[in-house]
């Protein structure tokens, strides 16, 4: 029996993701105070097989499709958003298993659930020697660090002195694999928002990587699955995370809004008409936001599946669609937190919470509105000048 015996499907890890909502809303307050997540509930997301499930099936592993992996961030997140961040990071280890040969990749996902944690902006440097690299570099961004059995770093390859060029004049940038204990996690991520997610600095000091324990995101995966066709799959799940905290903060309003009572007059909240009206424009927004994004994504999908490379206007429509949820969702979560009131305010409120979650997370370079102009150059037949289209 292999360890994906249940769940197996996609749809099995979703419905395992939705139960544990009670448990992790429980545990939130703990999670953004330690500034990690409990060892209870990341024992609860391998259980639910969270971290492994875009494992390729060829290695027994679910390989769940781009919008099963999108909810299961989504359902987690609404729960809480740095649990929903470190389960969108640390479950891209199947991706990186793709590019990797099956004996290599079976060797570092012996449990298919082992948590990754991957800053894949090119910090390390990495020298040629027998059989490998020796790599040195120090990372930000290291969300899922601190429960990390494996750390995946950006690396320019070195000739001599000068980092090494291709054929067309470009660095050579590989992507590698180091165990956990040969990194350095420095405790620096002190935030506003999305405080749980540990996404610390993390090092390597002249480590030896073997060179089958590397891979270039600009070669074609190993593994043939189509969700491994999938053009930029780096956190292609992120979208999931802003929607899931859009979610809940119209929840979040809705529960204060039927105990808050205005004055004068004393009727409750929920009753102010403009309160309606701003609850309803959300709902709007953040349902167009959705449907667009998964819409999207299930487009590409099922031209991959087919046997076909996405075409540029899909990808294109892809891209402005994750923008559109990031963007979309810090509109619905700023417009809920300044219908709170005065009751937002207090780092105590759920409505607080979530307004610094979403703006931490807007500041990631994939929710740049730079990109609606990536995608809208492309829509327009330029040449689209974006290695993410």
């Amino acid at each position: 029996m292999n360890q994906f015996s249940a769940p197996r499907r996609g749809l099995e890890i979703l419905d395992r993701a939705r139960a544990l909502a009670p448990s992790i809303r429980a545990a939130s307050d703990e999670i953004e105070k330690a500034g990690r997540l409990t060892e209870e509930i990341v024992h609860a997301l391998k259980q639910a097989d969270v971290f492994g499930m875009a494992i390729p099936t060829e290695m027994d592993g679910p390989e769940a499709d781009p919008m099963t992996q999108l909810q299961v961030v989504e359902e987690l997140s609404i729960a809480d958003a740095s649990v929903g961040w470190v389960a969108m990071i640390g479950s891209d280890g199947g991706y990186y298993a793709a590019h990797l040969s099956a004996e290599v990749a079976g060797e570092i996902y012996a449990d298919p659930n082992a948590v990754t944690a991957s800053t894949l902006v090119p910090r390390g440097q990495a020298r040629p020697v027998d059989g490998g690299y020796r790599v040195s570099g120090q990372w930000s961004f290291g969300s899922a660090g601190l429960h990390a059995e494996w750390f995946v770093g950006g690396c320019l390859v070195f000739d001599g002195d000068k980092p090494a060029k291709t054929k067309e004049g470009h660095p050579i940038v590989r992507m590698m694999f180091f165990p956990r204990t040969d990194c350095l996690v420095h405790d620096n991520w002190q935030t506003t928002g999305l405080a749980g997610s540990g996404s610390n600095d993390w090092s390597v000091d002249d480590v030896f990587v073997p060179e089958a324990k590397s891979f270039s995101l600009f070669e074609p995966p190993r593994f043939k699955g189509p969700v491994y066709a999938y053009p930029w799959f780096i956190v292609a799940n992120a979208p999931g995370v802003s929607l899931g905290i859009a979610r809940a903060s119209i929840d979040t309003l809705g529960e204060l809004a039927a105990k808050k009572v205005v004055m004068p007059g004393g009727k409750r909240l929920q009753d102010d008409l403009l309160l309606q009206t701003e609850v309803g424009r959300a709902e709007a927004e953040l349902g167009a936001a959705r449907a667009y994004i998964y819409d999207a994504t299930a487009a590409i999908f099922e031209t991959v599946s087919a046997g076909d490379e996405a075409t540029l206007e899909q990808r294109a429509a892809y891209r402005l669609a994750g923008i559109n949820a990031f963007r979309a969702s810090k509109s619905v979560v700023s417009r809920m937190y300044e219908a709170g009131g005065g009751a937002a305010l207090y780092s105590k409120s759920l409505l607080d919470r979530q307004w610094r979650d979403i703006s931490t997370i807007t500041q990631h370079a994939f929710a740049n509105e730079r990109v609606y102009g990536e995608g809208g150059r492309a829509l327009m037949g330029l040449d689209p000048q974006s290695m993410m289209l």
